[in-house]
């Protein structure tokens, strides 16, 4: 796929990245499945991994976006399009999701996913970027919302498909890791398909020169800060409920499809069935509002989930949690968009990555830590906390910024 230019017509360009990044959302729905429910429910009930073991594994994605203004730094320096960048990324991953599928015991599987984790998250520095160069802004929240539905339709499906495969024999978990890795194949094809520019060589040798965004632009740093808190709290509850769900010493006795159908159908059906509302939602609610509102159905979600051990009552609580997971799936791709140029997109992801990374990488250690020395619901009452306290200040900066 040639490189843009300004001759080229905005609406082929837009015409072939919606074309191919829906087939790409094919492909993210089933890494995804991967990524969010079975990579823990493999290390817990194949390899029996210990709670340092699960840390690592939970934090090695977040560690990898600490590292993203490294992987930037290079791929800049190198002067590669955006598209071909990402290309890079997922083969390897691709390949290093085969590999695992020979690992041998917990620390060879977590090795291999940690190296998978690493590269797999690089092209979120990019692929806002190219969405922002090829969609106008009045439609790209729309844009999105479909490939993410696509994206949700897929992530149903395989994650039915896998529950069932490892409840009937724990041993498929094989197969659950080649598919991940053939979707990281295909996911490479649709990328080189996506038009894209060069990126711009860096103006510094130091690859962490973006921090310095942080305070010479107070609006994105108050934003950053304050959507970290809601995604710290969000993420602490993602972690407790797949534990709770998945340990047997709480007693819920729940089989990997109940768990599947809890944790990843429920949420990601509401999620997808929300999506389009929440991408035009996007294009003309301020970001602070959307950010906010995606705050509140978490806590309601996480208010509700401990209240009874009854599955039904937790699966209700899910649905709320899969309205935030389709607003925070737009935001995820998008709410940079709203504040930044589209060329100075991926230098402002680099910077919010590291504050995302070192969030990821305390968020499952002290979630654990939390687990050790109180009951469940009492870990969701700090998680609830920490995202009220980033949503009331999302809403006074909002308030502020318009009596400006």
């Amino acid at each position: 796929m040639p490189e843009i230019s300004n001759k080229q017509d905005p609406a082929h360009l837009e015409r072939v990245t919606f074309f191919w990044d829906r087939f790409r959302g094919i492909s993210a729905g089933i890494n995804e499945s991967v990524f969010g429910t079975f990579l823990l429910l493999i290390a817990i009930r194949v390899f029996d991994a210990s709670s340092m073991q699960k840390s690592i594994l939970t934090g090695a994605l977040w560690a990898g976006m600490f590292l993203m203004p490294v992987f930037l730094w290079i791929v800049s320096s190198l002067r590669l399009r955006s598209n071909n960048a990402c290309v890079c990324y997922t083969f390897t991953t691709g390949l290093l999701f085969f590999l695992s599928t020979f690992a041998q015991s917990a620390n060879h599987f977590v090795l291999i996913m940690v190296a998978v984790m690493i590269l797999g998250v690089q092209g979120f520095t990019l692929l806002p970027r190219i969405l922002s160069e090829n969609y106008h802004p009045s439609i790209r929240g729309r844009r999105v919302g479909t490939t993410i539905m696509i994206h949700g339709i897929t992530y149903l499906i395989v994650s039915q498909v896998f529950g069932l495969l490892l409840d009937k024999s724990l041993q498929n978990y094989v197969w659950i890791l080649a598919a991940a890795g053939t979707g990281y194949f295909a996911a490479s094809f649709f990328y080189f398909r996506i038009p894209s520019r060069h990126l711009s060589k860096p103006v510094s040798r130091f690859p962490y020169h973006t921090i310095s965004l942080f305070w010479r632009d107070l609006n994105f740093s108050k934003i950053a800060l304050f959507w970290s808190l809601i995604e710290f709290g969000n993420l602490i509850m993602v972690l407790l409920r797949i534990e709770y769900a998945a340990n047997n010493r709480f007693e819920l006795n729940l089989s990997v499809t109940q768990i599947t159908w809890l944790v990843a159908i429920v949420p990601v059906t509401v999620s997808m069935l929300s999506s389009r509302s929440w991408g035009r939602l996007f294009d003309r609610l301020r970001i602070e509002t959307m950010q906010a509102a995606m705050g509140g159905f978490a806590i309601l979600s996480m208010s509700l989930f401990f209240l009874s051990t009854n599955y039904y009552w937790m699966l209700f609580s899910m649905t709320l949690f899969g309205m935030a997971f389709g607003a925070q799936k737009i935001l995820n791709q998008l709410w940079l968009t709203k504040i930044v140029q589209a060329e100075g997109i991926s230098d402002y992801i680099s910077a919010y990555s590291m504050m995302n990374g070192i969030r990821g990488i305390v968020a499952p250690i002290f979630a654990y830590w939390l687990l050790t020395r109180m009951a469940p619901h009492l870990v969701a009452d700090v998680a609830i906390a920490i995202v009220a306290i980033g949503c009331v200040s999302l809403l006074i900066l909002r308030r502020s910024t318009a009596g400006n």
